[in-house]
């Protein structure tokens, strides 16, 4: 009976880390970065934590399949910063391009 409560135990441990990344892709959408970063922190501590006993082989197969899901998930989340990153530098662009022309209308005016 312990053995099925540690196993339920860890599921639910593993359960867990997996819905980090879900709201890290969603806090991703919303351009939300820092919150990202945090969660993100504290995903890979629950990760190190997790993987610091050996996994069940009772969970192996669902472990595999989430941390393939999770990688996908990585991935999808360095798209998004880029993304977020080409977005800003084309404010910043916009931004240094408009004080140019206020200071050019300033000094010809």
């Amino acid at each position: 009976m312990m053995a099925q409560e540690t196993t339920a135990s860890r599921l639910e441990q593993w359960n867990a880390i997996m819905s980090y990344s879900t709201a890290m892709v969603e806090l991703a959408d919303s351009r939300e970065w820092e919150a990202l970063l945090k969660l993100e922190t504290e995903r890979r501590e629950r990760l190190e934590s997790f993987f610091a006993l050996p996994v069940d082989e009772a969970l192996a197969q669902e472990i595999a399949t989430g941390l393939r899901q999770m990688l996908a998930v990585d991935k999808r989340l360095l798209e998004l910063g880029q993304t977020g990153k080409d977005e800003l530098a084309g404010l910043i662009k916009g931004l240094h391009t408009g004080h140019k022309a206020q200071r050019a209308y300033a000094k010809h005016s």
